[in-house]
């Protein structure tokens, strides 16, 4: 292993943290590639300093990432589905460890038409989940024809605006040494319709979203004071039937379907299984006398979590919470949340992008599968265009995860609650909580900025302000990145109300600009910072730390 020459300011992070991958160690598969990578001594000081498990934080941050691109990596364009499944064979030996195992690629991502995506679920299945009558009897022609008019009501209900019998009819055109594709409107709508990751999850959020009590239900018409209304009995129950239905109904999945996307979708959606996960923790505390108390303060940093999108780190830091980390103490007189921020917002999007980049690199410089004769046929435009699928190809493999995510643990602790002796607890604080995740969410929500969400401006705003102050950042990366977690988290803490006394509870993205921007004119004014380095480092500790 070693530490690349940095060329560019995403290389500057990447030194930052410590980001290093095996490139010595042969990488053929997922378990290859989760090896390779080192978070680094940054990760390693955020977990000593906030007392987590390195190893377990770190296996759930990598499947994380390496499932980000997964989905990356298997979002083509239909044109480039056609091409695969044309050129696919070209490479597809190059990749086959096993002569019996044939190398589908990412073309076997996507249903071809409606009548494989009823297979492959099974008729009997979908037919439950919309009501639709079928008999057992296979024999007869009467029950031929009811299974077909049950597959039309399906498509109806699932593909609007898909015929049953549809299939994508190939329409190319050879031009300029290029092949041409000419799809219709249906064809587009379709190739939307036809990835399986995910697949489920849309068809499952029919039933998940009918009735009065939905998962989303806005707390106003839970509890009415002015009507004496309170349905939180009602709704608690609700959500505990249904996310509990949803789960066990991913478990009757065939072991090949990727559950781990529509696990995330649910939550993206819901926040139900962290939701009850950790009102499950807070009635324990409640509980226990010897256990220290959520307090008001400590539950909204918890319902903060909602903002992380892996269920699984979120599970993870929920425990944790629970096990005494406390997010509201001060380290070395630095805010703990600081810590929270840098690793969640930070870390893991430019972890993203290193370990994309040290895998892309892995990728031969060419495909060599095609035979001589063969691979003269193809003209310059075409080869371009393989070349971008070939790669894509070739990442898939060692990015798809062949382990189905176990979801015993959740199916566990959703039993536990139903059988739990203190289930009135765990309702009640499962309802402030709901509320308070809630009040997060409308906060964010009031605080757009260009119809970007706070969640989206995470994701995107530090890695173009970088970009955009690449110049600046090369002068100190190590106070840049550090002054951009502790203003964010600063910030936030005013959107969850932590900040009581605070006079501006809302984020802006020009106000963390405006800051940083004054932050660095004085970086510029060398002179300055010499003559005033003391008076520079306190400012840098007020609003950030210094971890190396």
């Amino acid at each position: 292993m070693g530490k690349r020459h940095s060329t560019g300011i995403k290389d500057k992070v990447f030194d930052y943290f410590g980001f290093e991958f095996d490139h010595k160690r042969k990488i053929s598969n997922y378990e290859d590639v989760c090896k390779s990578i080192s978070l680094g001594p940054v990760f390693e000081q955020i977990c000593k300093r906030l007392q987590l498990n390195c190893d377990k934080l770190r296996g759930h941050i990598v499947n994380y990432v390496l499932h980000l691109i997964y989905e990356d990596v298997i979002t083509i364009s239909l044109e480039e589905k056609v091409l695969l499944q044309k050129f696919g064979y070209l490479w597809s030996d190059e990749y086959d460890d096993d002569e019996d195992n044939f190398f589908a690629g990412i073309a076997a991502e996507y249903f071809n038409k409606p009548e494989d995506f009823i297979e492959y679920f099974s008729l009997e299945f979908l037919c439950d989940l919309f009501d639709i009558g079928i008999s057992r009897d296979m024999g007869s022609k009467a029950t031929r024809n009811e299974l077909r008019n049950a597959e039309i009501l399906l498509t109806n209900q699932i593909f609007p605006g898909i015929p049953v019998d549809y299939s994508l009819k190939e329409k190319d055109i050879e031009s300029s040494g290029d092949i041409e594709f000419s799809y219709d409107e249906t064809d587009n709508l379709w190739h939307r319709y036809s990835r399986i990751s995910g697949s489920l999850y849309r068809v499952l959020n029919k039933k998940l979203t009918e009735g009065e009590m939905t998962l989303t239900r806005q707390p106003q018409f839970i509890i009415n004071k002015r009507q004496n209304k309170d349905d939180t009995k009602t709704f608690f129950q609700n959500a505990l039937q249904k996310t509990k239905w949803f789960v066990e109904t991913l478990e009757q999945q065939s072991t090949n379907h990727p559950s781990y996307e529509e696990l995330l979708l649910f939550e993206k959606d819901t926040n139900m299984l962290f939701l009850l996960e950790a009102s499950i923790f807070m009635a324990a505390a409640n509980n226990n006398s010897n256990q220290y108390k959520y307090s008001p303060d400590k539950q909204k940093i918890l319902a903060s979590f909602i903002l992380i999108n892996d269920l699984n780190i979120r599970s993870y830091l929920d425990a944790a919470y629970y096990s005494g980390v406390d997010l509201l103490v001060e380290l070395e007189k630095r805010d703990s949340y600081n810590y929270f921020f840098l690793l969640n917002f930070i870390l893991v999007p430019f972890l993203t992008k290193f370990i994309k980049t040290e895998l892309s690199l892995l990728v031969p410089q060419a495909f060599t599968g095609a035979s001589e004769s063969e691979d003269h046929t193809l003209s310059p435009i075409l080869k371009g265009k393989l070349a971008k699928l070939y790669k894509k190809d070739f990442l898939y493999k060692l990015v798809k995860n062949p382990k189905k995510p176990s979801l015993t643990p959740f199916r566990k602790k959703l039993d536990y609650i139903g059988q739990c002796e203190h289930i009135e607890s765990i309702q009640n604080d499962f309802i402030q909580l709901y509320f308070k995740a809630r009040d997060v969410k409308v906060r964010i929500n009031q605080n757009k900025r260009i119809g970007q969400s706070f969640n989206l401006l995470l994701a995107t705003e530090p890695l173009k302000w970088y970009k955009n102050n690449s110049i600046k950042i090369m002068d100190d990366i190590d106070g840049a990145i550090e002054y951009l977690a502790g203003v964010i988290s600063d910030d936030f803490k005013d959107i969850v109300g932590m900040n009581s006394n605070s006079s501006d509870s809302k984020i802006t993205l020009e106000k963390i600009i405006d800051d940083l921007d004054s932050y660095f004119k004085k970086l510029n004014n060398v002179e300055e910072v010499k003559l005033s380095q003391d008076k520079l480092l306190r400012e840098l500790n007020k609003r950030g730390w210094n971890l190396r």
